[in-house]
């Protein structure tokens, strides 16, 4: 019988996080997907890799580049450059907002005990998701560089930068509220803010240790870091899942409620 994931349309968040069972429970499907999903981040990196490489020598050259990136500011550029920048970053980050579905879908079937493969980094390009997951990456890009932009005008880099993380902190829960929750990209935004502010620090906490765990793949010619990445998401899974666990409905079982 084919399963399917139930859109979880409550709100209801009052469930409280247990910092060692969410993190026991990221490690069990981190060890699960980490082969599969270091060489999708693999794949993925040389993908980013081709299409920047591609852009900077189409329109800058390498030579150029190499000399604007030792100084770089973007403030300093003309305003055409400024918000071309702007643009690119977002449309950069919504695309990119689709191959993370990707990773977070390999850890639901992971916890699920479900079928996936590297062809599962692609998956949310030709679903329904398409849009709200480039939607949500192209307002949160577009808003944190504006920020970011606005305070290297006022010299206040630093502030810029610590609101830019507080941005990205807050959003976590975006990506996994819109695939797995069905929500479209500003409610699940909106959400994502009620959520990692509910549970601020014990969120703020699971992230510092995961980002720590997988900052040790940069030991050793840094290519550790693609298998240590996995982690990261499967810790925000996991996180999300307790929040607002993932219901398992049949549809032959749902038929057969319904005709009762």
């Amino acid at each position: 019988m084919n399963n399917y994931k139930e859109p979880q349309k409550n709100n209801n968040f009052s469930t409280e996080l247990d910092f060692g069972t969410v993190l026991e429970k990221a490690f069990n499907i981190y060890k699960k997907i980490v082969g599969i999903a270091g060489v999708s981040m693999i794949i993925l990196g040389i993908i980013y890799c081709a299409i920047i490489l591609g852009l900077i020598a189409i329109f800058v050259g390498f030579n150029a580049f190499n000399e604007a990136m030792t100084n770089f500011k973007i403030t300093e550029y003309s305003i055409t450059i400024i918000l071309g920048y702007l643009l690119f970053m977002a449309v950069f980050s919504g695309v990119s907002a689709n191959f993370t579905a990707g990773i977070y879908q390999m850890a639901y079937a992971a916890n699920s005990n479900k079928q996936y493969e590297i062809g599962t980094l692609f998956h949310y390009f030709k679903t329904i998701y398409f849009k709200e997951l480039f939607l949500s990456g192209v307002i949160i890009a577009s808003v944190s560089g504006c920020f970011g932009l606005l305070f290297q005008f006022l010299n206040m880099e630093f502030v810029g930068m610590i609101i830019t993380y507080t941005i990205a902190f807050l959003t976590t829960l975006t990506i996994p509220i819109i695939i797995f929750s069905n929500l479209k990209a500003i409610d699940a935004i909106s959400l994502s803010f009620k959520l990692v502010a509910k549970n601020f620090l014990i969120i703020l906490g699971l992230l510092i240790v995961a980002i720590i765990l997988t900052a040790l793949g940069f030991i050793g010619l840094c290519i550790g870091i693609f298998f240590t990445l996995p982690l990261m998401y499967s810790t925000i899974f996991c996180i999300y899942n307790e929040i607002l666990p993932i219901r398992e409905t049949n549809i032959i079982d749902e038929i057969g409620t319904t005709e009762e």
